[in-house]
């Protein structure tokens, strides 16, 4: 549902020159809120707004609806006390992708192949090709408001210009199923009436900036100049963008088969909360969820991005570009973790990690904080009885795993969320086996199953081989370093190994098992183990996928 503001008097008669005006903006009114009529004709005419969840936002809402004030992304119970008639129906993402997929298939892709899907009902597309079935890019038009309404009971509204933004504002500005021809010399003219906001790409944050300026609309965007608007965004390509908008141009082309831009998924808590385990669950699901889905369009992603919404409905969100991209649930909720740390600020106890909490805590005289300590005191010697440390690789975790019980969050969450962006394809990587796994294999005892004879020939053929030249073993490096061979003696009792650095050498002695490694090669080898980790739990996410794929939500069944 658009929330792009629109101009009444935009939608007139343009001109009817469709010379260059191949580019097609579609975008579906209504989209989840019409399928829901469709589905059920007897609402036809009613207010419907989807999502009915009493601490959920209004995913869509009818024409009726809005009449009220209801809009997207406004809380439910708003929206019950504007439309108290309204029919809040819940959000049924599978039938709206699958209506999607097929006016994708049925309907676009009878035109032309040249279709930049954006979202789930809005489409870019280059008619140029399909002049020679088509006369005009307007009959066109007509032909899918049609088909679309014969065939679904669904409306769209369609913006024809010479390049992507003047289409899409124009299929904005013909809402509801309408449709707007801005011919090639009109387009200065057709966003010299617009406001600073419909341009795609200004929101809140430029538009403060250029109103800081005294810029309050188009006409005055086009006097400044774009070195000038460099210094207002302090970025090239704001700048650029800005002054090409505010001219009506736009060099984009459309993308085939374009890259999804981003993946994600959110979910609301029944009731606000501070517990962080409970937001770690939620976060935990949430990258599961986006991890699949990445693993499923065979990408991987570059910027992770956490959404928070607080009880007094703020929202804040934090994104954190990695080095590697990733397909890995495990990698994304590591980042995703240390965010969340660093938006809301935490209580451990009675330590404050923020500077300015006085208005979220209440305070304390000397005497009240010393009697709290040392009751603190008190019940941390009594659990530390309780607990083992055996039981965990560490002190650190041990440590960890108290004070992370025992967190609070300063500001109540009320919804959480993971997105991905930067996408690339990814390429399936295989196990990579480690240093010590390849020594292993290399000097792992044959086992033998009670044969005297195998075993002593086993025996005589080692002490032949005993004073052979030492074994050499090729191990390829797949990092920032140059791949070097690694020669490896090894014996009954100790072993050579040259790790990575041929200056340094490491002796294994195989009745205690010890190793001492070089520096380089010690840095070399965590870096294969740690690829090896991940990789590994790629893998063991990957076989999950196709059991809950196979299993549904019978999944919890199976003891997994």
């Amino acid at each position: 549902m658009s929330t792009a503001p629109r101009v009444s008097a935009a939608k007139r008669d343009w001109g009817h020159d469709t010379s260059n005006c191949n580019i097609l903006h579609i975008d579906m009114d209504a989209f989840y809120a019409s399928i829901e009529i469709a589905r059920h004709p007897e609402l036809k005419g009613k207010p419907v707004i989807v999502g009915d969840g009493p601490r959920s936002v209004v995913s869509a809402a009818s024409y009726e609806a809005r009449a009220y004030g209801v809009n997207s992304a406004m809380p439910t119970a708003k929206a019950r006390r504007l439309c108290p008639d309204g029919i809040f129906l819940p959000v049924d993402m599978e039938y709206y992708q699958f209506i999607s997929s097929r006016i994708f298939d049925e309907i676009f892709c009878k035109i032309t192949d040249q279709i930049e899907k954006v979202s789930i009902d809005e489409c870019y597309m280059d008619v140029h090709s399909a002049m020679l079935r088509w006369s005009t890019p307007i009959e066109i038009g007509r032909w899918i408001r049609n088909e679309t309404e014969s065939r679904f009971h669904l409306t769209c509204s369609i913006g024809i210009a010479s390049n992507k933004l003047i289409a899409k504002m124009a299929s904005t500005n013909a809402k509801p199923d309408g449709m707007l021809l801005i011919p090639e010399n009109q387009n200065a003219n057709f966003v010299s009436i617009m406001p600073l906001r419909a341009i795609p790409g200004i929101g809140s944050s430029i538009s403060r900036s250029l109103k800081a300026w005294g810029i309050n609309d188009i006409y005055s965007l086009r006097t400044v100049s774009e070195e000038t608007l460099q210094r207002i965004t302090g970025s090239y390509s704001s700048a650029h963008m800005l002054y090409q908008s505010a001219h009506g141009i736009d060099e984009r082309q459309i993308v085939n088969n374009a890259t999804e831009k981003s993946i994600g998924t959110e979910r609301t808590f029944d009731y606000d909360t501070t517990d962080i385990e409970e937001v770690s669950k939620l976060l935990r699901y949430c990258c599961n969820e986006v991890a699949r889905s990445l693993r499923k369009h065979e990408l991987v992603a570059y910027t992770v991005t956490l959404k928070l919404r607080f009880g007094n409905l703020h929202y804040v969100t934090r994104s954190r570009t990695m080095r590697n991209a990733t397909d890995v649930a495990y990698e994304l909720y590591k980042q995703v973790t240390e965010l969340l740390n660093a938006i809301n600020p935490q209580i451990k106890n009675t330590a404050f990690d923020a500077t300015d909490v006085s208005q979220h805590v209440p305070s304390y005289s000397s005497r009240e904080k010393n009697s709290r300590e040392t009751q603190y005191k008190e019940i941390t010697s009594k659990e530390k009885e309780g607990e083992q440390l055996n039981d965990y690789k560490s002190e650190d975790e041990l440590k960890s795993k108290r004070n992370k019980s025992k967190t609070r969050l300063l500001s109540p969450i009320r919804l959480a969320g993971v997105s991905v962006s930067n996408l690339r394809k990814g390429k399936h990587t295989p196990i990579q086996p480690s240093i010590d796994d390849i020594y292993e294999k290399e000097n792992r005892e044959p086992t033998f199953n009670n044969n005297a004879q195998t075993r002593d020939n086993y025996a005589h053929s080692s002490n032949l081989n005993k004073n052979k030249s030492t074994r050499k073993v090729s191990i390829t490096l797949h990092s920032s370093t140059n791949a070097t061979n690694t020669s490896n003696t090894a014996s009954t009792n100790n072993a050579t190994d040259t790790r990575c650095n041929s200056d340094t050498k490491s002796n294994y002695n195989t009745n205690n098992a010890t190793k001492t490694y070089g520096k380089t090669g010690t840095s070399c080898a965590r870096k294969i183990s740690n690829s090896n980790k991940l990789t590994r739990i790629r893998r063991a996410e990957q076989v999950l996928d196709e059991v809950k794929e196979k299993y549904g939500e019978n999944i919890a069944n199976l003891g997994i």
